[in-house]
């Protein structure tokens, strides 16, 4: 028999930052899995690892690097299996 879970897990971060690159955010969910929230020339980029292959987005064109207070809400969703 099988029961199926899921988690959310929500981080929020405020920052205000003049730096063009570093990174912000590193969470290892274990292993495998891991997020990396960085700043690339002053650009946001986000990079995540599911254990099977690694993604990156650098699609946000908003430059971050200026001294303004910019809000990252990021969301992570993980389904869980038990066997019994």
């Amino acid at each position: 028999m099988t029961e199926n879970k899921s988690a959310t897990l929500r981080i929020y971060v405020k920052l205000k930052t003049a730096f063009k690159n570093g990174i912000i955010l590193h969470v290892y969910f274990d292993n495998e899995r891991y997020s990396l929230v960085y700043l690339e020339l002053g650009s946001l980029k986000f990079q995540f690892s599911c254990g099977l292959e690694t993604m990156l987005l650098g699609e946000i064109d908003a430059i971050i690097d200026n001294g303004y207070e910019v809000g990252i809400d990021m969301r992570y969703s993980i389904c869980i299996r038990l066997f019994f």
